[in-house]
């Protein structure tokens, strides 16, 4: 059985309410009247399960839907309270907008890296560099070198 067929219960239903409202789990969970001493953890549990993440995202469209907002108008409203934090000299304002914005638009979360694969090419140029004396090294670190790099990456 697929965990997003799985109905919650009505406490469950009671934390992702409470847990759009409030964007913080363990107070959710607090306000869905599980045990306080453990809602962190409850909250975590909770908040990895599939079909509860799929209703707090039913329940975030549904209000972005019903408020007529979508991410575009949030970003607006976030940009005009940098403007306002920055005419009132709110240094503070100014950071958590600029944050808020990292977070709408995803660019709080790492980079991507990609592996380097090694060609037949990259592991001979690899070689060069390798036999390379530590003086010539320096030059084309400092950009003085240019014609030495050049002559690896020709030859």
């Amino acid at each position: 059985m697929n965990t997003l067929d799985i109905k919650l219960t009505p406490r469950q239903k009671a934390f992702v309410t409470e847990f759009v409202v409030c964007r913080n789990g363990a107070e959710a969970a607090r306000r869905a009247k599980y045990a306080v001493p453990s809602a962190r953890i409850t909250a975590s549990k909770l908040l990895s399960k599939s079909n509860i993440q799929a209703e707090i995202s039913a329940m975030e469209a549904k209000m972005s839907e019903k408020l007529d907002i979508d991410r575009n108008t949030v970003i607006g409203g976030v940009f005009s309270g940098i403007a306002q934090a920055r005419e009132s000299n709110d240094a503070g304002g100014i950071l958590r907008g600029w944050l808020a914005i990292g977070k709408i638009t995803g660019l709080d979360k790492p980079e991507a890296t990609t592996d380097l694969v090694l060609s037949a090419s990259n592991s001979a140029l690899e070689a060069r560099f390798e036999a390379m004396s530590d003086a010539e090294l320096l030059a084309i670190a400092e950009g003085s070198g240019g014609t030495c790099l050049e002559a690896c990456l020709i030859t």
